[in-house]
């Protein structure tokens, strides 16, 4: 009678020691996926309201090709912009595959991926996939990995850029669509952009456009206030992480 309340209690320090396990290289992830913080100033036609829904934005930069942007009546001059998240899109999943730490990592598939990763300029449209369709109707097996890959932090960082980025090109394109002899206007451009190293070395870049823009001197001072502010928060948080080490240790 008494060793199943001893069972009980192995069980749940069991359980225990693998949540803390978990979480101790959830923080070693956080650590190597933030050596630098990165400040980019632009400005946009609109800011909209609409949430991140990873699977939405995977399943729309997934679709695009080719095709798919003439169908969509894409503005033939934002098109290759467009054609470039989805191979950022699969170079991301590219490098999950080849990392021997990733969940995701498979040694048959190495060999598949290197030419995607190793040329300087493949040619995607002559390479197959590696992604996993999220157009299958159904629960299958393709379904099951994208929903595994959008729960894998480092992809769904990178998603999340991918996805600010062509809903900046959507905006653009529906401008274009309504008068289609507009010239290329700012609502894209980053025009000033600040790294800050974790060894302290800082890289400031600023675009061209910026000389000769009207509000040159707000766009300056709020870029140097964000920058401020990005700093503070990026070293509280690498403060807060590592005296969380300190406790567990």
């Amino acid at each position: 009678m008494t060793r199943e309340p001893v069972k009980k209690s192995y069980n749940g320090i069991a359980s225990q020691e693998k949540q803390l396990k978990d979480f101790v290289k959830s923080l070693g992830t956080i650590l190597e996926e933030i050596p630098a913080v990165e400040i980019n100033t632009m400005v946009v036609g609109e800011i909209t309201g609409e949430n991140f829904i990873p699977w939405e934005a995977y399943r729309d930069i997934y679709a695009i090709s080719r095709q798919y942007l003439a169908e969509q009546e894409i503005h033939e001059s934002l098109r290759d912009r467009y054609l470039a998240l989805r191979k950022n899109l699969e170079l991301e999943y590219a490098l999950l595959l080849s990392d021997p730490s990733s969940d995701f990592y498979e040694q048959s598939a190495v060999r598949e991926v290197n030419p995607i990763l190793n040329h300087p300029n493949p040619n995607f449209d002559a390479i197959e996939t590696r992604l996993p369709s999220p157009m299958k109707s159904g629960i299958s097996s393709e379904i099951i990995e994208v929903q595994m890959l959008l729960h894998d932090s480092r992809f769904l960082r990178s998603l999340r850029k991918l996805r600010e980025l062509k809903t900046s090109l959507d905006y653009r394109n529906k401008l274009l669509l309504k008068n289609p002899e507009q010239k290329p206007g700012i609502n894209d451009i980053i025009f000033a952009q600040t790294i800050i190293q974790i060894d302290g070395n800082i890289i400031n870049r600023y675009a061209q456009e910026i000389f000769d823009h009207p509000q040159q001197e707000i766009l300056l001072k709020i870029h140097k206030h964000s920058v401020e502010i990005g700093q503070k928060q990026w070293r509280g948080l690498l403060g807060f992480i590592l005296e969380i080490f300190q406790r567990l240790i």
